[in-house]
């Protein structure tokens, strides 16, 4: 007798999308708008293990002259233009719990030295998914 139970084919999926936001702080230097595009790539491996691969740009347009723009400060508005790359990969290890391993690299561009950075982040943990 064959099977005939339904299974489930693991596809790739991407994604694309716009973004667009409002940020606001406590201290005039951090409220900005925002506005980027994000693109993404899921794909399956064996064992049902995940692998998954994002990227973003976005704006970020500050609201008011920068506490530390110029040499008394407050000559101008910062402006960042941010880079944000992540990996992750899911890999089961019983129903519903999956090791998660991500990471991020973050390159910040801003028309104030202070804020120009890229920063490295490696992270681990356990993800139950429902």
């Amino acid at each position: 007798m064959a099977n005939t139970e339904s299974q489930t084919i693991p596809t790739n999926q991407l994604l694309s999308g716009r973004t667009l936001s409002k940020n606001s702080a406590d201290g005039a230097d951090f409220d900005f708008n925002s506005h980027g595009v994000t693109l993404g790539l899921s794909h399956p491996l064996p064992k049902d293990a995940v692998i998954e691969a994002y990227y973003s740009h976005s704006f970020n347009d500050y609201d008011n002259p920068n506490s530390l723009a110029g040499p008394a400060g407050f000559a101008f508005a910062r402006d960042d233009d941010v880079d944000r790359l992540t990996a992750r990969l899911l890999i089961p290890i019983t129903d519903p719990v999956h090791l998660h391993l991500r990471f991020d690299f973050i390159d910040n561009d801003s028309n104030i030295k202070f804020f120009k950075y890229d920063q490295h982040v490696l992270s681990a943990g356990l993800v139950v998914q429902f």
